[in-house]
Order: C-alpha cells, then sequence, then structure tokens
C-alpha cells in the first residue's frame, strides 16, 4: 500500500474530507488511504465567488 505524505508549514491549513485542520507547527502527515483534500492556496474565499445569478450578462 503507498501513502501520499504531505508536508506542511506552521499556519498553514487543508481541508480533509470537509474539516478544516490549521497547523500549529511544521508537519508531516501521511495519508494512508483514500481521502479528498485542498490545500488552504487552492480554498476560494467566500466574497471571490460568483455565483450565477452574479454573472454579468
Amino acid at each position: 500500500m503507498s501513502a501520499l505524505i504531505l508536508e506542511l508549514k506552521q499556519g498553514e491549513s487543508i481541508i480533509l474530507n470537509g474539516a478544516v485542520i490549521r497547523f500549529k507547527t511544521r508537519t508531516r502527515l501521511e495519508l494512508n488511504t483514500q481521502a479528498r483534500f485542498l490545500f488552504g492556496k487552492q480554498i476560494m474565499a467566500a466574497q471571490d465567488a460568483i455565483i450565477p445569478s452574479q454573472k454579468p450578462c
């Protein structure tokens, strides 16, 4: 079984299966099963989101 290893810096966050996790120290995380995740840099802020009713015509 292969694992995905993530190294995160202090203050970075990740969404892992819907839960927001913020790291207080530099961390090395090993995922041994399938999981859905986004790094903090990939997460769109709510004010930047455009819903279909907001699109210019």
